[in-house]
Protein backbone atom coordinates (compact mmCIF):
# COMPACT_ATOMS: atom_id res chain seq x y z
CA UNK A 1 0.00 0.00 0.00
CA UNK A 2 1.36 3.53 -1.10
CA UNK A 3 1.79 6.00 1.97
CA UNK A 4 -0.73 8.21 2.98
CA UNK A 5 -1.08 10.95 1.42
CA UNK A 6 0.46 14.08 3.76
CA UNK A 7 1.03 18.16 3.35
CA UNK A 8 4.24 18.00 3.73
CA UNK A 9 6.65 15.05 3.95
CA UNK A 10 6.97 11.51 5.86
CA UNK A 11 7.56 10.33 9.81
CA UNK A 12 6.41 12.33 13.12
CA UNK A 13 7.55 15.87 11.71
CA UNK A 14 4.64 15.92 9.05
CA UNK A 15 2.38 17.14 11.16
CA UNK A 16 4.19 20.79 10.84
CA UNK A 17 2.22 23.03 9.08
CA UNK A 18 4.81 26.09 9.43
CA UNK A 19 4.16 30.17 8.74
CA UNK A 20 1.06 31.49 6.33
CA UNK A 21 2.10 35.22 6.22
CA UNK A 22 4.58 35.54 3.20
CA UNK A 23 7.70 37.28 3.88
CA UNK A 24 10.07 37.52 1.01
CA UNK A 25 14.20 37.54 1.54
CA UNK A 26 15.33 40.29 -0.56
CA UNK A 27 18.84 40.68 0.00
CA UNK A 28 21.69 38.80 1.25
CA UNK A 29 22.06 40.92 4.36
CA UNK A 30 23.12 39.68 8.11
CA UNK A 31 20.10 42.05 9.28
CA UNK A 32 17.40 44.54 8.92
CA UNK A 33 14.73 44.94 6.69
CA UNK A 34 14.06 42.26 3.60
CA UNK A 35 16.77 40.02 5.28
CA UNK A 36 16.57 36.26 6.75
CA UNK A 37 17.23 37.29 9.81
CA UNK A 38 14.04 39.22 10.17
CA UNK A 39 11.96 36.69 8.45
CA UNK A 40 12.95 33.59 10.88
CA UNK A 41 12.56 35.51 13.77
CA UNK A 42 9.40 36.54 13.47
CA UNK A 43 6.53 34.38 14.01
CA UNK A 44 4.27 33.35 11.44
CA UNK A 45 5.77 34.00 8.80
CA UNK A 46 6.44 32.05 5.23
CA UNK A 47 9.65 33.38 3.78
CA UNK A 48 10.67 32.71 0.79
CA UNK A 49 13.49 33.83 -1.47
CA UNK A 50 13.73 36.88 -4.20
CA UNK A 51 17.54 36.60 -4.20
CA UNK A 52 20.61 34.04 -4.30
CA UNK A 53 23.39 33.39 -2.84
CA UNK A 54 25.48 32.99 0.64
CA UNK A 55 24.04 34.59 3.92
CA UNK A 56 26.76 35.53 6.38
CA UNK A 57 25.10 35.51 9.78
CA UNK A 58 27.41 38.03 12.93
CA UNK A 59 25.84 36.13 14.97
CA UNK A 60 23.57 33.39 15.83
CA UNK A 61 19.73 33.27 14.57
CA UNK A 62 16.97 31.84 16.68
CA UNK A 63 14.21 30.50 14.51
CA UNK A 64 10.75 31.61 15.93
CA UNK A 65 7.55 29.90 16.07
CA UNK A 66 5.27 29.10 13.48
CA UNK A 67 7.61 29.47 10.52
CA UNK A 68 8.16 28.27 6.40
CA UNK A 69 11.63 28.54 5.27
CA UNK A 70 11.35 27.48 1.58
CA UNK A 71 14.69 27.63 -0.54
CA UNK A 72 13.27 26.00 -2.90
CA UNK A 73 12.63 29.02 -5.69
CA UNK A 74 16.83 30.11 -4.55
CA UNK A 75 20.06 28.88 -3.93
CA UNK A 76 21.00 29.49 -0.38
CA UNK A 77 23.91 29.08 2.15
CA UNK A 78 23.20 30.22 5.25
CA UNK A 79 27.01 30.03 6.72
CA UNK A 80 29.65 31.43 9.68
CA UNK A 81 27.07 30.63 12.61
CA UNK A 82 24.15 28.53 13.99
CA UNK A 83 20.60 28.68 13.06
CA UNK A 84 18.92 27.60 16.23
CA UNK A 85 15.39 26.66 16.64
CA UNK A 86 15.48 26.22 20.75
CA UNK A 87 12.31 27.09 22.67
CA UNK A 88 10.17 27.04 19.46
CA UNK A 89 7.88 24.64 17.50
CA UNK A 90 5.95 23.94 14.22
CA UNK A 91 8.56 24.85 11.53
CA UNK A 92 9.16 23.84 8.13
CA UNK A 93 12.65 23.85 6.32
CA UNK A 94 13.15 23.23 2.64
CA UNK A 95 16.15 23.48 0.43
CA UNK A 96 18.56 25.21 2.15
CA UNK A 97 22.18 24.99 3.05
CA UNK A 98 23.52 25.25 6.34
CA UNK A 99 27.36 25.77 7.01
CA UNK A 100 28.44 27.02 10.24
CA UNK A 101 32.36 26.59 9.12
CA UNK A 102 35.43 27.65 11.60
CA UNK A 103 34.14 31.07 12.31
CA UNK A 104 31.37 29.78 14.44
CA UNK A 105 31.12 28.61 18.14
CA UNK A 106 33.28 25.44 18.66
CA UNK A 107 30.54 24.09 20.88
CA UNK A 108 27.60 24.83 19.02
CA UNK A 109 26.35 22.94 15.21
CA UNK A 110 25.44 24.34 12.09
CA UNK A 111 21.56 23.42 12.71
CA UNK A 112 20.23 22.70 16.16
CA UNK A 113 18.10 22.76 19.04
CA UNK A 114 17.29 21.88 22.91
CA UNK A 115 14.41 21.74 23.02
CA UNK A 116 11.98 22.14 20.18
CA UNK A 117 9.27 19.78 18.53
CA UNK A 118 6.79 19.64 15.31
CA UNK A 119 9.61 20.48 12.86
CA UNK A 120 10.21 19.14 9.10
CA UNK A 121 13.74 19.24 8.05
CA UNK A 122 13.56 18.57 4.08
CA UNK A 123 16.48 18.40 1.35
CA UNK A 124 18.71 20.47 3.49
CA UNK A 125 22.23 20.45 3.36
CA UNK A 126 23.98 20.37 7.17
CA UNK A 127 27.55 20.57 7.28
CA UNK A 128 30.37 22.18 8.82
CA UNK A 129 29.45 21.67 12.03
CA UNK A 130 31.72 22.50 14.68
CA UNK A 131 30.45 20.17 17.91
CA UNK A 132 27.78 17.84 15.37
CA UNK A 133 26.25 19.86 12.52
CA UNK A 134 22.99 19.14 13.68
CA UNK A 135 21.50 18.24 16.77
CA UNK A 136 18.12 17.43 18.76
CA UNK A 137 18.53 17.22 22.44
CA UNK A 138 16.20 17.82 25.76
CA UNK A 139 13.10 17.17 25.18
CA UNK A 140 12.68 17.27 21.40
CA UNK A 141 9.74 15.91 19.88
CA UNK A 142 8.05 15.13 16.62
CA UNK A 143 10.89 16.28 14.03
CA UNK A 144 11.35 14.55 10.94
CA UNK A 145 14.84 15.11 9.28
CA UNK A 146 14.57 13.51 5.86
CA UNK A 147 16.65 13.55 2.30
CA UNK A 148 19.64 15.74 3.27
CA UNK A 149 23.05 15.46 3.59
CA UNK A 150 24.67 15.44 6.75
CA UNK A 151 28.42 15.84 6.48
CA UNK A 152 31.49 16.94 7.16
CA UNK A 153 31.83 17.93 10.99
CA UNK A 154 34.82 20.34 11.63
CA UNK A 155 37.09 20.99 14.37
CA UNK A 156 36.84 20.19 17.99
CA UNK A 157 34.79 17.19 17.48
CA UNK A 158 34.02 16.79 13.56
CA UNK A 159 30.53 14.59 14.53
CA UNK A 160 27.15 14.20 12.50
CA UNK A 161 24.47 14.49 14.35
CA UNK A 162 23.39 14.40 18.44
CA UNK A 163 19.90 12.50 19.11
CA UNK A 164 19.78 13.38 22.73
CA UNK A 165 16.84 12.54 24.62
CA UNK A 166 14.40 13.16 22.19
CA UNK A 167 11.14 11.64 21.55
CA UNK A 168 9.94 10.48 18.07
CA UNK A 169 12.38 11.13 15.76
CA UNK A 170 12.20 10.17 11.95
CA UNK A 171 15.29 9.80 10.11
CA UNK A 172 14.88 8.90 6.73
CA UNK A 173 17.02 8.84 3.55
CA UNK A 174 19.96 11.01 4.29
CA UNK A 175 23.30 11.00 3.35
CA UNK A 176 25.70 11.07 6.37
CA UNK A 177 29.71 11.14 5.13
CA UNK A 178 32.94 11.85 6.18
CA UNK A 179 31.82 12.38 9.98
CA UNK A 180 34.22 11.23 12.71
CA UNK A 181 31.16 9.53 14.81
CA UNK A 182 27.76 10.29 15.43
CA UNK A 183 26.17 9.14 12.22
CA UNK A 184 23.77 10.46 14.45
CA UNK A 185 24.42 9.02 18.26
CA UNK A 186 20.58 7.56 18.28
CA UNK A 187 19.91 8.51 21.97
CA UNK A 188 16.33 9.08 21.00
CA UNK A 189 13.06 6.50 20.48
CA UNK A 190 13.68 6.91 16.20
CA UNK A 191 13.01 5.84 13.25
CA UNK A 192 16.27 4.99 11.07
CA UNK A 193 15.18 4.30 7.73
CA UNK A 194 16.92 4.43 4.52
CA UNK A 195 19.80 6.21 5.68
CA UNK A 196 23.30 6.17 4.15
CA UNK A 197 26.51 6.34 5.91
CA UNK A 198 29.32 6.58 4.77
CA UNK A 199 33.28 7.19 6.04
CA UNK A 200 33.38 7.63 9.45
CA UNK A 201 37.05 8.82 10.55
CA UNK A 202 38.73 8.12 13.98
CA UNK A 203 35.59 6.28 16.12
CA UNK A 204 32.79 4.84 14.45
CA UNK A 205 29.39 4.91 12.27
CA UNK A 206 26.46 5.08 14.06
CA UNK A 207 26.65 5.57 17.75
CA UNK A 208 24.12 4.00 20.12
CA UNK A 209 23.01 5.74 23.01
CA UNK A 210 25.42 3.61 26.08
CA UNK A 211 22.54 5.27 28.22
CA UNK A 212 20.82 4.09 31.49
CA UNK A 213 17.81 4.96 30.23
CA UNK A 214 15.67 2.46 27.68
CA UNK A 215 15.53 3.88 23.91
CA UNK A 216 13.51 2.03 21.30
CA UNK A 217 14.60 2.81 17.26
CA UNK A 218 13.72 1.28 14.38
CA UNK A 219 16.75 0.60 12.48
CA UNK A 220 15.59 -0.67 8.55
CA UNK A 221 17.20 -0.62 5.30
CA UNK A 222 20.27 0.95 5.89
CA UNK A 223 23.41 1.06 4.32
CA UNK A 224 26.74 1.45 6.19
CA UNK A 225 29.80 1.82 4.03
CA UNK A 226 33.24 2.00 5.01
CA UNK A 227 35.77 4.75 3.82
CA UNK A 228 39.20 5.12 2.67
CA UNK A 229 39.49 7.57 6.28
CA UNK A 230 37.82 4.63 8.73
CA UNK A 231 40.06 3.84 11.13
CA UNK A 232 38.00 0.35 12.29
CA UNK A 233 35.32 -2.05 11.49
CA UNK A 234 33.19 -0.38 13.85
CA UNK A 235 29.98 0.53 11.68
CA UNK A 236 27.83 0.74 15.13
CA UNK A 237 29.69 1.48 18.46
CA UNK A 238 29.04 2.57 21.39
CA UNK A 239 25.94 0.77 22.03
CA UNK A 240 24.65 -0.98 25.53
CA UNK A 241 21.32 -3.54 26.23
CA UNK A 242 19.68 -0.20 26.63
CA UNK A 243 19.44 0.28 22.51
CA UNK A 244 16.56 -1.80 21.75
CA UNK A 245 16.21 -1.71 17.72
CA UNK A 246 14.08 -3.37 15.53
CA UNK A 247 16.36 -4.15 12.87
CA UNK A 248 15.87 -5.29 9.52
CA UNK A 249 17.01 -4.49 5.64
CA UNK A 250 20.07 -3.64 6.53
CA UNK A 251 24.01 -4.20 4.51
CA UNK A 252 27.24 -2.89 5.14
CA UNK A 253 30.34 -3.07 3.02
CA UNK A 254 33.84 -3.14 4.38
CA UNK A 255 35.94 -4.09 2.07
CA UNK A 256 37.21 -0.39 0.57
CA UNK A 257 37.48 -1.62 -2.53
CA UNK A 258 35.74 1.03 -4.74
CA UNK A 259 32.77 -1.16 -5.54
CA UNK A 260 29.52 -1.27 -3.53
CA UNK A 261 29.56 -5.11 -3.23
CA UNK A 262 28.09 -5.33 0.98
CA UNK A 263 26.55 -7.93 2.45
CA UNK A 264 23.34 -8.15 4.96
CA UNK A 265 23.73 -7.40 8.02
CA UNK A 266 23.15 -10.56 10.70
CA UNK A 267 21.13 -10.25 13.61
CA UNK A 268 24.32 -11.18 15.86
CA UNK A 269 26.45 -8.36 14.09
CA UNK A 270 23.98 -6.08 16.00
CA UNK A 271 24.10 -7.85 19.30
CA UNK A 272 27.46 -8.60 19.01
CA UNK A 273 27.76 -4.23 19.86
CA UNK A 274 25.30 -4.59 22.49
CA UNK A 275 22.32 -3.87 21.06
CA UNK A 276 18.80 -5.83 22.16
CA UNK A 277 17.19 -6.71 19.77
CA UNK A 278 13.31 -6.24 19.23
CA UNK A 279 10.88 -8.92 17.57
CA UNK A 280 8.50 -6.06 15.90
CA UNK A 281 8.38 -2.44 14.49
CA UNK A 282 8.22 0.58 17.39
CA UNK A 283 7.35 3.17 15.05
CA UNK A 284 3.80 4.18 13.01
CA UNK A 285 3.91 7.24 12.66
CA UNK A 286 0.75 9.31 10.99
CA UNK A 287 2.12 9.29 7.60
CA UNK A 288 4.22 6.44 6.83
CA UNK A 289 7.99 6.59 5.51
CA UNK A 290 8.02 5.08 2.46
CA UNK A 291 10.88 2.50 2.83
CA UNK A 292 13.21 1.48 -0.13
CA UNK A 293 16.06 -1.37 -0.11
CA UNK A 294 19.06 -0.16 1.11
CA UNK A 295 20.58 -0.43 -2.39
CA UNK A 296 17.64 1.70 -3.63
CA UNK A 297 18.77 4.46 -1.21
CA UNK A 298 22.72 4.28 -1.70
CA UNK A 299 21.67 5.06 -5.59
CA UNK A 300 19.46 7.60 -4.72
CA UNK A 301 22.19 9.40 -2.92
CA UNK A 302 24.77 8.83 -5.73
CA UNK A 303 22.94 10.28 -7.95
CA UNK A 304 22.73 14.06 -6.20
CA UNK A 305 18.91 13.49 -4.93
CA UNK A 306 19.58 14.09 -1.72
CA UNK A 307 20.17 17.47 0.11
CA UNK A 308 19.83 20.74 -1.37
CA UNK A 309 19.00 20.96 -4.42
CA UNK A 310 20.46 21.98 -7.05
CA UNK A 311 23.82 20.46 -5.72
CA UNK A 312 26.70 23.04 -5.46
CA UNK A 313 30.40 21.93 -5.91
CA UNK A 314 30.82 21.19 -2.14
CA UNK A 315 28.49 18.47 -2.06
CA UNK A 316 28.96 17.12 -5.44
CA UNK A 317 32.70 16.69 -3.88
CA UNK A 318 31.63 14.87 -1.09
CA UNK A 319 29.17 12.37 -3.52
CA UNK A 320 32.07 11.78 -5.58
CA UNK A 321 33.43 10.57 -2.54
CA UNK A 322 30.32 8.43 -1.74
CA UNK A 323 30.97 6.90 -5.33
CA UNK A 324 34.38 5.74 -5.05
CA UNK A 325 32.89 3.53 -2.17
CA UNK A 326 35.84 3.41 -0.10
CA UNK A 327 38.70 4.86 -1.95
CA UNK A 328 38.65 8.91 -1.41
CA UNK A 329 36.92 10.79 1.29
CA UNK A 330 38.40 13.77 3.28
CA UNK A 331 38.35 14.85 7.37
CA UNK A 332 37.14 18.44 7.83
CA UNK A 333 36.88 20.99 4.82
Amino acid sequence: MAPKACAFGYGYGAGATGGSTAYKVTNLNDSGAGSFRTGVTTSGNDVTFSVSGTIVLKSEIGIADNVTIDGTSANITIESNTVSMSGSHNIIIKNIRFREGENGDSGKCSLQGDPYYNVMVDHCSIELGRWDCFEATGSSSNITVQYCIIGQGIDPQYFGALIDGANNITLHHNLWIDNNDRNPKLEGNSQYIDNVVYDWIDAGGVEGSHSVAPWKSDFMDNYIIKGTLSANNDWINDCNSNDEWYVTGNYYDLNVNGVLDGTAIPNSAFTSFGVTLLSSQQHFPSVAVPVESASTAVSEAASGAWGCQPIDSFDSTLIGYLKSYGTQGRKGP
